[in-house]
């Protein structure tokens, strides 16, 4: 398997909560972690609909989040990726899973912009994405 690249999207069918409780999940990979260089940070993504339809940033609801309409990604579904609560999984056990789409490059750029302005997230992790967010930046 290749290694987890921000953008990418994978599925875990036991995806564990910051509360304990556990659900098969899709989330996307938002960049390498601060704390730890084994560690990727990563969101969590719904179906269930939440605030505007419209592509892009919502922060201004509960739970902040960025929406991918299905026709506009590889995702069957239109998509909530939820900018409220983030996780950190070993890049280890990601390159194991398989990966099921990958946003497009603007796409992943803009989900870190938006994920960077979330006043729900730890000053770290929002450095971290919008480090990402300007690193790949200079490379498009």
């Amino acid at each position: 398997m290749s290694a987890p690249l921000p953008g990418f999207v994978y599925f875990d069918p036991y995806f564990k909560f910051h509360d304990g409780g556990s659900s098969p999940k899709l989330f996307v990979v938002l960049c390498d972690s601060a704390m730890d260089e084994e560690l990727s940070l990563i969101t969590t993504t719904t179906s269930q609909p939440k605030n505007s339809t419209a592509y892009g940033c919502e922060l201004e609801n509960y739970p902040p989040c960025f929406f991918l309409p299905n026709n506009d990604s590889e995702l069957d579904k239109d998509t909530w990726i939820t900018l409220h609560e983030l996780y950190e999984y070993s890049q280890k056990n990601l390159e194991k899973m398989k990966k099921i789409a990958s946003l497009s490059f603007d796409q992943t750029i803009d989900l870190l912009n938006c994920g960077a302005q979330s006043l729900y997230l730890a000053n770290w992790q929002t450095s971290s994405m919008r480090r990402e967010a300007e690193q790949l930046s200079k490379v498009k």
